[in-house]
């Protein structure tokens, strides 16, 4: 659903028609926050507001947004401004917002860094393809020593890319029992 690959969601009748798109990978999306991670969503209020948000602690958020495109992410000055407002508007600080892609580019990435930037509350904003985000929902258990494994949004909390290297090596400290927030 992120790559837009309407022939293959049709076939698969997944979709009957193309503007179920993105609301299917919004379903998708928050299906694995709420039902693989384990996390309660948060409700928002209005209608201009990211397409999720959990609590990350006492004090913070984390905020998503998914961005479907058939090519790379680019990370347009529209997007920029749209996600700092939700930065911005949030009662709470927001530690991280993530962009939930079927791919990106490196001026994606600049974006990214500028974004932290401007945000004025030290917001860590990261991208992450959709493929990695099912990945980690998929496996991140068996990275947890516990016995009643509980996710750790750590794994995402970072600025830039979040690569499938750099999602395991997240996994392999941040899901320990013994990790402190």
């Amino acid at each position: 659903m992120a790559a837009r690959d309407y022939k293959t969601l049709r076939v698969n009748k997944i979709i009957e028609k193309d503007v179920n798109v993105d609301n299917y990978f919004e379903d998708a999306t928050r299906y694995i926050f709420e039902k693989k991670f384990g996390l309660d969503l948060m409700d928002m209020e209005g209608t201009r507001h990211p397409d999720g948000k959990v609590q990350f602690n006492k004090r913070e958020v984390l905020l998503w947004d998914n961005k479907s495109t058939e090519e790379p992410y680019t990370f347009s000055e529209k997007n920029f401004n749209q996600f700092l407002r939700y930065i911005r508007s949030e009662k709470m600080r927001v530690t991280l917002f993530l962009i939930i892609v079927h791919d990106y580019s490196k001026e994606a990435v600049a974006q990214a860094q500028k974004l932290k930037a401007f945000s004025e509350e030290d917001t860590d904003v990261a991208l992450i393809k959709a493929s990695d985000l099912a990945y980690v929902a998929e496996q991140w258990k068996n990275y947890s020593d516990q016995k009643n494994p509980v996710f750790n949004l750590q794994v995402f909390n970072v600025t830039g890319e979040l690569t499938r290297n750099l999602l395991l090596s997240r996994m392999e400290w941040a899901l320990k029992g013994t990790f402190m927030v």
